[in-house]
This record gives structure tokens, sequence and C-alpha cells, in this order.
């Protein structure tokens, strides 16, 4: 009878493969150690060898004109990506950090602009003001250092005109400043008018005409003999010196002779001056009371009292 073949279980089967897989494995070691003790290459070089073949064969590959083209195309697509994936973003990111920097910063000039306008504004006003308020201390000066007459009279405009209320109050302070100084002031201490005649003549003050002294007051170039014969002319109650001296009191320029003047006026006639330097106060006195005052004066001419009409 013939001899049955043998059937292998399963176990049996996976020690047999296992054995045949020992036994491949030890013939390809010992191929490749007598390839390699043939050839003089370890299994290193032959790795080494194999990338380089690779390379150069990828590398003539790039080189087709076909592979090139198609590296262009990934290239250009790749960067077009980038670009509107990331750079494109951060770039439209840093335009808007820009443009915000931006608006903030005209934002802030804008208003530090309108700050320095009104800084600018009130500043330049008070400047103005103060250089209005300096013109009239100045003008205060003239009045008391110089006499000045015109200096006198701008502040009283000023003090009337004036918009601003403080240059109203600052002029009348001034003005206050002026008459109280010439209300205690004098300059005619030690002076003379005995040099008044053209020719020289030493005369005394009551040696010299009414005529005479009245030409003095109304036209001498120096305001000393001017406020002299003021002065002397207060003596002489006649019509003619109470015209005469209401012309000084309106007309001259230097406020001692005014104020010798105006002192003058009240000897003669009995006015009462409220002020140091009245002006209008005795235009309207002279209106109101000049004809009953006239009758008491003696004629510089006829030497007696003038008849009522």
């Amino acid at each position: 009878m013939a001899e049955k073949s043998k059937i292998f279980s399963k176990k049996q089967t996976e020690e047999v493969i296992s054995i045949f897989r020992r036994q491949l494995l030890t013939w390809g070691i010992a191929f490749l150690a007598i390839f390699t003790s043939i050839t003089g290459l370890s299994l290193w070089g032959i790795k080494k060898q194999v990338e380089n073949i690779a390379i150069q064969r990828i590398a003539k590959q790039f080189e087709e004109p076909q592979i090139s083209s198609l590296m262009k195309q990934v290239a250009e697509q790749q960067s077009k990506s980038i670009l509107e994936e990331e750079v494109n973003p951060e770039v439209t990111r840093f335009k808007e950090d820009v443009n915000s920097s931006i608006t903030e910063f005209d934002s802030y000039l804008t208003e530090l602009k309108t700050k320095y306008e009104q800084n600018y504004t009130s500043l330049s006003s008070e400047i103005a003001i103060l250089k209005k308020r300096n013109g009239i201390m100045k003008l205060g000066d003239l009045g008391t250092e110089a006499a000045d007459r015109s200096a006198l009279e701008e502040l009283e405009k000023i003090s009337v005109e004036s918009e601003d209320d403080s240059l109203k109050i600052a002029a009348k302070s001034e003005i206050a400043r002026i008459k109280s100084f010439w209300s205690g002031v004098t300059r005619l201490k030690a002076r003379s008018i005995s040099k008044i005649r053209a020719d020289g003549e030493m005369r005394a003050e009551e040696d010299l005409t009414t005529e005479e002294l009245i030409e003095a007051m109304l036209s001498h170039a120096e305001w000393d003999i001017r406020a002299l014969a003021a002065q002397a002319l207060g003596k002489r109650k006649e019509k003619a010196v109470a015209e005469a001296l209401m012309k000084c009191v309106k007309n001259d320029r230097d406020l001692e002779v005014v104020k010798e003047a105006v002192k003058a006026f009240e000897s003669v006639t009995g006015y009462e001056s409220p002020d140091v330097f009245s002006s209008g106060y005795i235009e309207k006195w002279w209106a109101k009371y000049g004809e009953e005052t006239i009758l008491k004066f003696q004629d510089s001419k006829s030497g007696k009292t003038e008849p009522r009409n």
C-alpha cells in the first residue's frame, strides 16, 4: 500500500516557515558578505552610491522642459497660495494699523491745533490788553512828568469810549493820579516873571499892565512865564482877565499853566472849581453866571464898573 502524503499542522507549518526565514536571512547575509569581500564595498557605501545614483537621475529629470515647467507652475501656485494666505493678511493688517495710527495722530494734531489756537487767541488778547494798559500808564507818566495835556485828554477819551471796562478803570485811575499830582505839586518856586518885557527890562509883577500879563499868558513860548502870568492875573478882577483866563484854561497844552489859570479864575470870579483842570465846568459856569460877574468887574481900560444893559 502506497505511503500516504504527510499533512502538517498549523503549528508545524509556522515552525517550518520560521526555519525557512532564518535560513534565507543567513543565506542573504552570507551572500552580502561574499559580495562585499569580492567588490570591496560596505553596506554604507552601497547605500551612498544608490542615493547618488537616485539624486543624479532626479536632477536629470528636473532638467527636462516638461518637468521644469511643471515645477515652475507648482512654485508659482505655492507662492500665490502663500501670498494670499499668509502675506496678504499681514499686509492688510499692517495697513489697517498704519491707517488707524494716522487717524489717531490726525485727531491728536487737530485737537492740539484747536487747543493751541484757543490758547494763542486768549494769550494774544491778554497781551493786547497788557499793551493797552501799559500805554495808559505811559500816558499817566506823561501827564505828571511832562505836564502833557494831550496825555490827559487821551485818557479821558479812553475812560469814556473804550469797550473794555478794565481799560476804562485803568484810564480813570491814571486821570486821578495826574490830578492828584498837580493838586499838590508846583514847578514855579524860585521862578520870576520880571523879564516878561521884550526889552528885557527888570520890572516887578505889579508894574506890568493887565494887557502885558494877558499877552504873556496866552502867547509866550515858555510854560513857566505863561503860568506865572496866569498866577499874577488872579489879583486883577477885570472883565478881560476872566475871559483871557477861560481861553487859557481851554487851550493851553501845559497842565501846570491850566492849573494856575483855573486858580486865578476862581480868585477873580468867585467860581469854585470841582476839579484841578475844569475847562468844561468853567464854560458852563460862565454861561450861567458870566453876565452877573462882569457887572462886578472894573473895566481894564475905563476903570469904571460897567453899567447894566
